[in-house]
């Protein structure tokens, strides 16, 4: 029996931050999860997207 996922709460989609060579600031990633997290946010969003499609 698998047990049911509770998504109720507040999501938060993380911005991916980068370095200034353009590689992935793993350090940078981990503190602003931490944030969102301390701040009450009950999960995070990988692999997510705010920008707009193209009308």
């Amino acid at each position: 029996m698998k047990p049911e996922a509770n998504l109720t709460g507040l999501f938060v989609p993380l911005v991916t931050p980068f370095t200034d060579d353009l590689r992935l600031a793993p350090d940078t990633l981990a503190r602003l999860a931490d944030e969102a997290l301390s701040a009450g946010a009950r999960g995070l969003v990988a692999l997510g997207t705010t920008r707009r499609r193209p009308r």
